[in-house]
């Protein structure tokens, strides 16, 4: 199985959809996310899955990859809460 596809059917960039609810939001707010294993809890923790997709998309193409991920989650415990350090790929 060929990991990614996108450059050879001619795309430029491709983009992650982590917001509005979606699954890789879930992980990243911590009023949805109450794992209690490698992805859940701290803000690191929850960012796991977020960017292990995205190594293994940059790593199987050398593509521009967007994120989109929400401003606000109206939650309790939303994403990039007060005290949380914001990390990078």
């Amino acid at each position: 199985m060929r990991p990614l596809g996108q450059k050879s059917a001619g795309y430029e960039a491709v983009e992650i959809h982590a917001a509005h609810g979606y699954l890789i939001n879930q992980f990243l707010c911590a009023g949805t996310n109450k794992r209690s294993d490698e992805y859940g809890g701290t803000f690191e923790n929850r960012i796991r899955l977020l960017l292990e997709i995205l190594r293994e998309i940059k790593a199987g193409a050398n593509i521009t990859v967007g994120v989109r991920i929400s401003a606000s989650s109206w939650l309790k415990g939303r994403l990039g809460g007060r005290g949380e350090r914001k990390t990078s790929a």
